[in-house]
């Protein structure tokens, strides 16, 4: 709702709950009103559509359970051999698997295995330490991954040098890369029974953080 002041009352209210994001102009006129310069005012809402996320798992309690309370998102869940690229998704989530070719929606993949149209994953890492994150990307802005272990991961083959690499190990290995080029897609190189990631505060704000990141959102 926006509150709109009026002279000599208490103000008035717009419902703006179904506004689907953008400029907003409110205009209020009066009889006798002395000043016409204040009687316009602007804002500006985000967009914050309802989201469509399917996820794609065999069983992943703690991706169903943390997906299904976030407040936007209507979940759907599928089984890999169930899966199909129809175009309805605003968002996909695979979990231990990746589709042969390119998702027509933004994709987070946790551990996807080799795909063509992703980066190679490279030999598997034991207990790799956490060396250092970007903390200055939306995707993480909030996080703390200071106590973060895994168990094993399967970091994918890059460049070091490559900018979207958003998590490392200690020797470098990207844990967490950020594909920019639409359809944007995440891709964490260990699955959550790997690590103790599902049991942090702060992993519901990252699937969350994830979705506004993948649809462009602020």
């Amino acid at each position: 709702r926006v509150s709109v002041p009026a002279f000599g009352s208490l103000g008035q209210t717009l419902d703006v709950s179904e506004f689907p994001g953008g400029g907003i102009r409110a205009v209020i006129a009066a009889a006798g009103d002395g000043l016409a310069l204040d009687d316009v005012a602007y804002a500006h809402l985000p967009t914050r559509k309802r989201l469509q996320v399917v996820l794609v798992t065999e069983s992943s309690p703690y991706l169903e359970k943390s997906l299904s309370v976030l407040p936007r998102v209507r979940l759907k869940v599928v089984r890999p051999a169930e899966f199909a690229d129809l175009g309805e998704a605003d968002a996909y989530v695979f979990d231990r698997y990746a589709p042969s070719a390119a998702p027509s929606a933004p994709s987070l993949l946790i551990r996807p295995g080799a795909a063509q149209w992703l980066p190679p994953p490279g030999a598997e890492v034991l207990q790799p330490v956490i060396a250092r994150w970007d903390a200055t990307h939306p995707l993480l802005e909030g996080l703390s991954l200071r106590d973060l272990r895994i168990d094993k991961a399967s970091p994918a083959r890059l460049d070091a040098a490559d900018p979207g690499i958003l998590l490392r190990g200690g020797s470098g290995e990207p844990l967490l890369i950020a594909h920019d080029a639409p359809p944007r897609w995440l891709l964490i190189a260990f699955s959550l029974d790997q690590t103790n990631f599902a049991l942090h505060a702060g992993f519901p704000v990252f699937l969350s953080n994830a979705l506004d990141w993948m649809n462009d959102e602020p």
